[in-house]
């Protein structure tokens, strides 16, 4: 019904529809990077192993993506 008063474009801008995508592309990334499986048994252990591995992410993420444009 929204969708039909308002249009797709703004029910998704009201909703934040976007917010799942980087909620799944943070995933993606994660275990492209990290891998798909924790290699700690202990829950305590997977717990560090996963902060570690965010905390990698997120310094991979700061220092930006490389730019590939020619200067003229």
């Amino acid at each position: 019904m929204e969708i039909q008063e308002n249009g797709r474009m703004e029910w998704q801008r009201q909703n934040n529809y976007g917010q799942q995508n980087y909620s799944e592309l943070g995933m993606q990334r994660y275990k492209r990077i990290i891998g798909k499986s924790m290699h700690s048994g202990d829950f305590l252990r997977q717990e560090q192993e996963a902060m570690i591995g965010c905390g990698v992410i997120n310094k991979m993420t700061s220092l930006g993506t490389l730019n590939t444009q020619l200067t003229t």
